[in-house]
């Protein structure tokens, strides 16, 4: 497993056809290299699976998305385009002040 935040052939030109980053960006205290990384490594046609949790304060998750659209925007930023977006939410217990949900992108290089 290479580190997600550095290409491993540094200096190369090295992409991949398929890359899958999930539940990953909420446990980095800033996102925004992970999503230039994943920009940096897709070939051209090649494919970005990005999941993440959305309002799911956890004692590991050191970044909280709120809204499916901040992650959206960071991928965009980093030269990646929308393909398909699912959000869902899990049963909220009684007395819950908010509603965990997590989010799932498939993404390209524009």
């Amino acid at each position: 497993m290479a580190d997600a935040l550095r290409n491993a052939n540094a200096g190369q030109a090295t992409t991949y056809q398929g890359i899958i980053s999930a539940m990953l960006a909420e446990h980095l205290p800033t996102p925004k290299p992970l999503f230039d990384s994943l920009g940096a490594q897709i070939a051209p046609q090649g494919r970005v699976f990005f999941s993440t949790a959305l309002e799911s304060a956890q004692r590991d998750h050191v970044f909280e998305f709120h809204r499916e659209s901040e992650p959206l925007r960071m991928a965009e930023d980093a030269g990646l385009r929308l393909l398909r977006l699912v959000s869902d939410g899990s049963a909220t217990p009684p007395h819950a002040r908010f509603q965990p949900r997590a989010t799932a992108m498939v993404l390209q290089a524009r």
